[in-house]
């Protein structure tokens, strides 16, 4: 145990590697494409806002092309709505180059939905469909 006192820190044990919080080769690629798509996004919607043209992420209108190498991004595009801070993405698979990946914003045609400030299509009475759920069942 390194927490037994020992008479002298060289007597002493060395952690040893807690294997349970590596992660695999396929997580941390998929991640590290993530933030690079995150970091495009970022720069563009900056340089697009210092110009008066959006207010915050969440009104703002995603268009995505991608190609075949980041396929394992855009299995969860739940998680990539969060990550970007946007619910009106569109994706688009290229099927010309394998590691093309291209973005475009502009500013969302959605109404806000009052409850979540999502730009969601299908809102009603000022609520999209999942605060709809969510209010009714209190």
């Amino acid at each position: 145990n390194i927490f037994d006192e020992e008479d002298s820190v060289f007597l002493s044990n060395f952690p040893t590697e807690n294997n349970d919080y590596n992660i695999n080769k396929y997580v941390y690629n998929t991640w590290k494409k993530i933030f690079y798509i995150r970091k495009k996004f970022i720069n563009l919607y900056e340089s697009v806002r210092q110009l008066n043209q959006l207010g915050s992420t969440l009104e703002t209108k995603i268009t995505i092309v991608y190609g075949k190498n980041y396929n394992d991004v855009f299995n969860d595009v739940e998680l990539l709505n969060m990550v970007l801070g946007s619910w009106d993405i569109k994706y688009k698979l290229s099927l010309e180059k394998e590691d093309v990946f291209n973005l475009e914003i502009s500013k969302s045609k959605y109404k806000k939905c009052n409850r979540c400030w999502r730009y969601i299509n299908n809102i009603k009475n000022g609520l999209c469909i999942r605060c709809t759920q969510v209010i009714h069942q209190f």
